[in-house]
């Protein structure tokens, strides 16, 4: 068979797997193992398990369920209230308050957090039942949640950009700096949205409430440590001074001491907590291993190094083929979760990139960007489910959708802007 031939087959044959619902870790190494059967028969069963297993030996991987862990504990820690508190404190007599509040403080819960559903796990059983109760209108409140949640991830430390470097071999410290500006600036999109939006129509919210100064004072100490404990993690690992792995497990053991110090320690919470991590990094290290026996078949049978090379040499100027590999990952984003399209996609998109001579750590925003989009995107966008899921009952999935839905057009609005303008990602890692 030619190697376009095994290439149609494999990515066939998975998308069918998906379409009936297997899982996408599943799927993936069912079809690997179809592949080494038909090719080599038993006898390279034993080479897959060997090198599936040695997939997870990196020491890089170990920062992920650390990273997970310490996500998990802020999260029990009771933080998402008081910090929502601190923001809409300082934000005062402001239309659509309550919405600007939750973009920015989903973003920085879920920079403190790693992944971009943590943000709105939390918030949402604090903030959009009282957004009811003030009259928000539902499509603004769940789509400042979902929007405000997804693009934590850009913000460091954030799990998918630990995972790209680990699939790339660039700095996962550079990396970190990248997604700093990119994720600022796109919260600052998001509020100047919310806040023109409730200016053109201000029965969508009401103004904001005034709080008393000793009140917002109180309210942001109260979460002062978490922004201590998110610079101690990135100081120590943009000072040199730890390895990713280091800086993960001193952010695990300090939002440990958190749980403790804001009084919600018990053992059945570092049970859960424990639980919780073990479920997560499960699905997360199933995928790397699915995906890396996916990816391999298509290396052993020259799919990769023939396709790259193909891509590359096509008669379209460099940066179409960098937006045809973004409109592929929207469309991917309708069906897979980040990890998986990172895990797919990569090993085939790097060679090509690196070959027409763009910045890895660029293309690493940009994805990571795109995979927020899909988390947003129906039918799998899993932002979505979980926004309705922590939302009042009479507020419905389609309502859901239709809240996220200018937040697809912002973040390509980012997207484009990273595109076009480089150095917003790139600033930060060439001069720090």
């Amino acid at each position: 068979m030619e190697w376009w031939h095994i290439g149609i087959l494999m990515f066939s044959s998975l998308f069918f797997l998906l379409i009936l619902g297997i899982p996408v870790a599943f799927g993936l190494v069912s079809v690997a193992l179809f592949i080494i059967l038909f090719i080599w028969g038993p006898t390279g069963l034993l080479t897959l398990a060997a090198n599936s297993f040695s997939s997870l030996t990196n020491y890089l991987l170990l920062a992920a369920p650390l990273f997970i862990f310490m996500g998990i504990s802020i999260e029990v820690s009771g933080l998402a209230e008081d910090a929502f508190k601190a923001i809409e404190n300082w934000l005062g007599r402001v239309r659509g308050s309550l919405a600007i509040c939750t973009v920015t403080a989903a973003t920085i819960f879920g920079a403190a957090t790693g992944f971009s559903g943590t943000g709105s796990a939390a918030f949402g059983p604090v903030v959009l039942p009282e957004m009811a109760r003030r009259k928000y209108d539902p499509g603004l409140a769940l789509g400042a949640m979902g929007g405000g949640s997804a693009l934590g991830v850009l913000i460091p430390p954030s799990v998918p950009l630990l995972m790209y470097g680990f699939l790339s071999g660039e700095s996962i410290s550079k990396l970190f700096l990248a997604g700093v500006i990119p994720g600022i600036v796109g919260s600052f999109i998001f509020m100047a949205y919310i806040s023109i939006r409730t200016r053109l129509n201000p029965n969508l919210a009401p103004l904001g409430q005034v709080a008393p100064w000793r009140e917002a004072i109180a309210n942001t100490w109260r979460i002062l440590p978490l922004f201590i404990l998110i610079l101690l993690v990135l100081g120590s690992l943009w000072g040199g001074m730890a390895t990713p792995t280091e800086a993960a497990a001193l952010g695990a053991f300090g939002a440990l001491l958190m749980v403790i110090f804001y009084g919600r320690f018990k053992w059945h919470t570092l049970k859960h907590i424990m639980i919780r991590t073990v479920e997560i990094n499960s699905m997360v290290f199933a995928i790397i291993i699915g995906a890396f026996a996916f990816t391999q078949m298509l290396s052993y049978t020259g799919f990769v190094t023939k396709f790259s090379a193909l891509v590359a040499n096509l008669p379209v100027p460099p940066w179409f083929i960098i937006v045809l590999m973004m409109v592929v990952n929207i469309f991917l984003g309708c069906f897979l979760d980040t990890m998986a399209i990172f895990f797919l996609t990569l090993p085939i998109y790097l060679p090509v990139v690196s070959t027409l001579g763009y910045d890895l750590i660029w293309f690493a925003i940009l994805m990571t960007i795109n995979s927020e989009i899909g988390a947003l995107t129906p039918p799998v966008g899993i932002g979505l489910y979980i926004i309705k899921a922590v939302s009042p009952k009479e507020w419905s999935f389609a309502t859901a959708i239709r809240g996220v839905a200018p937040y697809w057009f912002l973040y390509l609005l980012l997207l484009v802007l990273i595109g076009l303008i480089p150095s917003i990602a790139l600033w930060l890692p060439k001069h720090m």
